[in-house]
Protein backbone atom coordinates (compact mmCIF):
# COMPACT_ATOMS: atom_id res chain seq x y z
CA UNK A 1 0.00 0.00 0.00
CA UNK A 2 1.19 3.57 -0.44
CA UNK A 3 0.22 6.53 1.95
CA UNK A 4 -0.03 9.99 2.16
CA UNK A 5 1.46 12.33 4.37
CA UNK A 6 -1.99 12.28 6.62
CA UNK A 7 -0.43 8.50 7.08
CA UNK A 8 -3.91 7.42 4.75
CA UNK A 9 -4.15 4.66 1.80
CA UNK A 10 -3.67 6.77 -1.21
CA UNK A 11 -7.39 6.15 -3.52
CA UNK A 12 -5.91 3.88 -5.88
CA UNK A 13 -2.43 2.90 -3.39
CA UNK A 14 -3.79 -0.40 -2.74
CA UNK A 15 -2.74 -3.92 -4.25
CA UNK A 16 0.85 -2.89 -5.75
CA UNK A 17 2.62 -5.95 -6.71
CA UNK A 18 5.82 -6.98 -4.73
CA UNK A 19 6.18 -9.14 -1.60
CA UNK A 20 6.86 -8.40 2.22
CA UNK A 21 9.84 -10.61 2.37
CA UNK A 22 11.61 -9.62 -0.60
CA UNK A 23 15.48 -8.12 -0.03
CA UNK A 24 14.81 -4.88 -1.48
CA UNK A 25 11.29 -4.85 -1.50
CA UNK A 26 10.55 -0.78 -2.97
CA UNK A 27 12.42 1.94 -4.38
CA UNK A 28 11.05 5.46 -5.18
CA UNK A 29 12.41 7.45 -7.57
CA UNK A 30 11.64 10.89 -8.84
CA UNK A 31 10.80 11.44 -12.43
CA UNK A 32 13.55 13.87 -14.00
CA UNK A 33 12.18 17.40 -14.68
CA UNK A 34 8.98 16.59 -12.89
CA UNK A 35 8.16 18.20 -9.73
CA UNK A 36 4.90 16.24 -8.85
CA UNK A 37 5.82 12.46 -11.08
CA UNK A 38 7.46 9.70 -8.66
CA UNK A 39 7.86 6.22 -9.73
CA UNK A 40 7.52 3.04 -6.93
CA UNK A 41 9.74 -0.18 -8.38
CA UNK A 42 8.60 -3.36 -6.79
CA UNK A 43 10.01 -6.33 -6.97
CA UNK A 44 8.97 -10.18 -5.93
CA UNK A 45 10.06 -12.34 -3.18
CA UNK A 46 11.30 -15.73 -3.74
CA UNK A 47 7.67 -17.13 -2.53
CA UNK A 48 5.87 -15.17 -4.70
CA UNK A 49 8.12 -15.19 -7.60
CA UNK A 50 6.16 -14.82 -10.70
CA UNK A 51 5.05 -11.28 -10.19
CA UNK A 52 8.84 -10.03 -10.96
CA UNK A 53 9.91 -6.37 -11.46
CA UNK A 54 7.23 -3.53 -11.18
CA UNK A 55 6.68 0.33 -11.34
CA UNK A 56 3.77 2.26 -10.57
CA UNK A 57 3.32 5.96 -11.21
CA UNK A 58 2.71 8.75 -8.22
CA UNK A 59 1.59 12.02 -9.17
CA UNK A 60 1.48 14.18 -6.28
CA UNK A 61 -1.18 16.86 -7.84
CA UNK A 62 -3.85 14.31 -7.28
CA UNK A 63 -6.82 13.61 -4.40
CA UNK A 64 -6.23 17.51 -3.25
CA UNK A 65 -2.30 17.48 -3.37
CA UNK A 66 -1.91 14.23 -1.49
CA UNK A 67 -1.32 12.14 -4.35
CA UNK A 68 -2.59 8.78 -6.08
CA UNK A 69 -1.70 6.36 -8.24
CA UNK A 70 -2.51 6.89 -11.88
CA UNK A 71 -3.42 4.39 -14.35
CA UNK A 72 0.13 3.41 -14.78
CA UNK A 73 -0.11 0.83 -11.87
CA UNK A 74 1.97 -2.37 -11.80
CA UNK A 75 3.45 -2.04 -15.39
CA UNK A 76 5.48 -4.92 -15.99
CA UNK A 77 9.25 -4.46 -16.69
CA UNK A 78 10.86 -7.81 -15.63
CA UNK A 79 8.04 -11.12 -15.86
CA UNK A 80 10.62 -12.98 -13.11
CA UNK A 81 12.96 -10.98 -11.32
CA UNK A 82 15.01 -11.48 -8.20
CA UNK A 83 14.60 -9.51 -4.95
CA UNK A 84 17.17 -7.10 -5.97
CA UNK A 85 16.69 -3.55 -7.45
CA UNK A 86 18.40 -0.51 -7.27
CA UNK A 87 18.88 3.43 -8.86
CA UNK A 88 21.92 4.57 -9.83
CA UNK A 89 22.28 8.32 -11.41
CA UNK A 90 23.07 8.61 -15.09
CA UNK A 91 26.08 10.63 -15.78
CA UNK A 92 24.47 13.21 -17.32
CA UNK A 93 23.01 14.33 -13.92
CA UNK A 94 19.31 13.80 -13.97
CA UNK A 95 18.25 10.62 -15.63
CA UNK A 96 18.90 7.32 -13.48
CA UNK A 97 19.36 3.94 -14.20
CA UNK A 98 17.07 0.86 -12.14
CA UNK A 99 19.38 -2.25 -12.65
CA UNK A 100 17.73 -5.30 -11.51
CA UNK A 101 18.47 -9.08 -12.20
CA UNK A 102 16.57 -11.77 -13.59
CA UNK A 103 15.80 -14.89 -12.24
CA UNK A 104 16.28 -18.25 -13.98
CA UNK A 105 18.72 -16.36 -16.60
CA UNK A 106 22.33 -14.95 -16.73
CA UNK A 107 21.48 -11.32 -17.01
CA UNK A 108 21.25 -8.05 -15.49
CA UNK A 109 19.09 -5.66 -16.83
CA UNK A 110 19.05 -1.61 -16.58
CA UNK A 111 16.11 0.60 -17.86
CA UNK A 112 16.43 4.17 -18.44
CA UNK A 113 14.27 6.75 -16.37
CA UNK A 114 14.16 9.97 -18.11
CA UNK A 115 11.66 12.85 -18.33
CA UNK A 116 9.79 10.82 -20.82
CA UNK A 117 9.39 8.10 -17.96
CA UNK A 118 10.54 4.68 -18.14
CA UNK A 119 11.91 3.07 -20.77
CA UNK A 120 10.55 -0.39 -20.77
CA UNK A 121 13.67 -2.01 -23.52
CA UNK A 122 16.35 -3.16 -21.09
CA UNK A 123 20.29 -2.66 -21.45
CA UNK A 124 21.27 -6.45 -21.28
CA UNK A 125 24.72 -7.37 -19.32
CA UNK A 126 25.82 -11.01 -18.58
CA UNK A 127 25.82 -11.56 -14.87
CA UNK A 128 29.13 -13.71 -13.66
CA UNK A 129 27.66 -16.68 -13.25
CA UNK A 130 24.20 -18.30 -13.84
CA UNK A 131 21.67 -17.80 -10.61
CA UNK A 132 18.30 -19.29 -9.92
CA UNK A 133 15.73 -17.32 -7.19
CA UNK A 134 17.80 -15.39 -4.91
CA UNK A 135 17.68 -13.02 -1.72
CA UNK A 136 20.40 -10.71 -0.60
CA UNK A 137 20.95 -6.87 -1.94
CA UNK A 138 21.90 -5.41 -5.55
CA UNK A 139 24.13 -1.92 -4.81
CA UNK A 140 25.60 0.90 -6.45
CA UNK A 141 28.43 3.10 -5.19
CA UNK A 142 28.07 6.66 -4.65
CA UNK A 143 29.84 7.70 -7.49
CA UNK A 144 27.69 5.12 -9.93
CA UNK A 145 30.87 3.20 -11.05
CA UNK A 146 30.52 0.09 -9.19
CA UNK A 147 27.29 -2.11 -8.52
CA UNK A 148 27.75 -5.29 -6.13
CA UNK A 149 25.57 -8.14 -5.89
CA UNK A 150 24.36 -10.86 -3.38
CA UNK A 151 22.96 -14.03 -3.43
CA UNK A 152 21.92 -15.49 0.24
CA UNK A 153 20.54 -18.87 -1.14
CA UNK A 154 21.89 -21.29 -3.48
CA UNK A 155 24.74 -19.70 -4.31
CA UNK A 156 26.53 -17.84 -1.32
CA UNK A 157 28.24 -15.52 -3.64
CA UNK A 158 29.07 -12.13 -3.55
CA UNK A 159 30.48 -9.91 -7.04
CA UNK A 160 31.56 -6.96 -7.84
CA UNK A 161 31.00 -4.96 -11.27
CA UNK A 162 31.80 -1.74 -12.88
CA UNK A 163 29.26 -0.39 -14.09
CA UNK A 164 28.76 2.24 -16.89
CA UNK A 165 26.27 5.05 -15.47
CA UNK A 166 26.16 6.50 -19.34
CA UNK A 167 25.12 3.54 -21.11
CA UNK A 168 24.26 1.36 -18.58
CA UNK A 169 26.30 -1.90 -19.10
CA UNK A 170 28.16 -4.03 -15.94
CA UNK A 171 31.18 -5.29 -16.90
CA UNK A 172 34.57 -6.67 -15.52
CA UNK A 173 32.75 -8.66 -12.86
CA UNK A 174 35.15 -9.88 -9.54
CA UNK A 175 34.12 -12.48 -7.17
CA UNK A 176 35.23 -12.89 -3.60
CA UNK A 177 36.62 -15.84 -2.55
CA UNK A 178 34.47 -16.08 1.13
CA UNK A 179 31.59 -18.13 1.21
CA UNK A 180 29.32 -16.81 3.32
CA UNK A 181 25.59 -16.80 3.04
CA UNK A 182 25.81 -13.07 1.98
CA UNK A 183 22.77 -10.61 2.13
CA UNK A 184 23.41 -6.82 2.98
CA UNK A 185 26.23 -4.88 1.19
CA UNK A 186 27.12 -1.03 1.33
CA UNK A 187 29.75 0.88 -0.19
CA UNK A 188 31.50 3.42 2.04
CA UNK A 189 31.10 7.17 0.66
CA UNK A 190 34.29 6.90 -1.49
CA UNK A 191 33.75 3.84 -2.85
CA UNK A 192 36.52 1.91 -1.45
CA UNK A 193 35.08 -0.03 0.97
CA UNK A 194 32.49 -2.45 0.71
CA UNK A 195 30.52 -3.55 3.71
CA UNK A 196 28.81 -7.18 3.53
CA UNK A 197 26.41 -9.33 6.41
CA UNK A 198 26.16 -12.83 6.20
CA UNK A 199 22.76 -14.12 7.12
CA UNK A 200 22.01 -17.64 8.97
CA UNK A 201 18.24 -18.37 8.29
CA UNK A 202 18.24 -20.94 11.28
CA UNK A 203 20.02 -18.85 14.20
CA UNK A 204 21.06 -15.28 15.04
CA UNK A 205 24.57 -15.21 14.54
CA UNK A 206 26.19 -13.39 11.72
CA UNK A 207 29.37 -11.66 10.52
CA UNK A 208 29.85 -7.86 9.23
CA UNK A 209 32.64 -8.09 6.17
CA UNK A 210 34.97 -5.01 5.14
CA UNK A 211 36.77 -5.61 1.98
CA UNK A 212 39.04 -3.20 0.25
CA UNK A 213 38.08 -2.76 -3.08
CA UNK A 214 41.54 -1.26 -3.81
Amino acid sequence: MVYNKNHTVMPNGSGLLGHNSSSQSAIIVKKPGSSNTYYIFTVDGYTGWDQGLNYSEVDMSLDGGLGDITLNKNISLIQYASEKVTAVRHDNGSDFWIVSRADYSSEFQSFLLSSNGVDDTPIISNSLSYQGATSGYLRASQDGSKIAVCYAWFADELEVYDFDNQTGVLSNPVASQDMHRFYGIEFSPDGNLLYATSWNHYSANGKVMQYDLN
